[in-house]
Order: structure tokens, then C-alpha cells, then sequence
């Protein structure tokens, strides 16, 4: 993947979220100003420069957050990116705090990251109930039929 982001080449990544979903809304609010301090850009999946990054088959909102990695193993220059999603994709990102790394090499442990990655999916299966139930507000509204 070459995104056209010339933020991303000093950046840890892109985090990319469901911006319908209240929840996932909800806790890109309250995280900003860490994101941005790490120098995560932050995109709602449904942000017309989010087709760029992903696979031309990507359709709707993802069913867990997604972040768009540079790939370190390749030269800078080239701008090759991977992408990872879920409980990976939040290990990702909680890595990049010093204070949170202990429970991240815990959580990468292989009975840890299994039971973490059930929890983890059980929540964004039921992502839409509990920003419902909790009145959390999406950042983009959202289109039912």
C-alpha cells in the first residue's frame, strides 16, 4: 500500500476507526491528545482519504480498528505500509506508551492474546448496543434503511 499521507513517514501510523460508531467515537475524543502526541493520525473509516490507504475490495465501516503501520523492514523512501486490525491493531497502539508496555508483553503472551482477542471481539460485535445504551454520540451519523 503507498498512501499519499506525507504525515505518516514520521508517524508510528494511521488509526483508522468506525466514525458511526459511538463507542469507537467516543474513545477517539478522549484519546486525542495522546494520539497526537505519539503522531497518530486519526480517521474515521469513512474519511474520503481512508480509500486510499486500503484495499480497493474494502466496503463500509470496519468491524474493528484498523491501523495502517509503515513498514519498517522496507526502506523509508519506499512507503510501504501494513494493515492490522483489532486486538493486534490496540496492542499496537497501547505499545507505543511506555507506561502501558508491561501489560502489552502480557497480552502478547499466547493464552493472554487469545482470551484478549475473544473479549476484544465480543466488544465490537456489540459495539453499536453499547454506544446505544451508554448515549455514546458517533462522529458521523449513521445511515439505516
Amino acid at each position: 500500500m503507498r498512501p499519499n499521507s506525507p504525515r505518516i513517514a514520521s508517524s508510528p501510523g494511521i488509526i483508522i476507526y468506525d466514525g458511526t460508531c459511538g463507542m469507537c467515537s467516543a474513545a477517539t475524543r478522549k484519546f486525542h491528545r495522546l494520539f497526537a502526541n505519539r503522531r497518530f493520525e486519526v480517521l474515521p473509516s469513512q474519511d474520503e482519504k481512508v480509500k486510499t490507504f486500503l484495499p480497493a475490495d474494502f466496503v463500509g465501516a470496519p468491524s474493528e480498528i484498523l491501523v495502517l503501520i509503515p513498514d519498517s523492514s522496507v526502506e523509508a523512501s519506499s512507503k510501504v505500509y501494513r494493515l492490522t486490525g483489532g486486538i493486534d491493531a490496540t496492542l499496537y497502539i497501547a505499545g507505543q506508551f511506555p507506561l502501558i508496555i508491561p501489560l502489552v508483553w502480557i497480552l502478547k503472551l499466547p493464552g493472554f492474546h487469545w482470551l484478549a482477542d475473544r473479549f476484544y471481539k465480543a466488544i465490537a460485535k456489540r459495539r453499536y448496543q453499547i454506544s446505544r445504551v451508554c448515549r455514546l454520540e458517533p462522529n458521523i451519523k449513521r445511515h439505516t434503511i
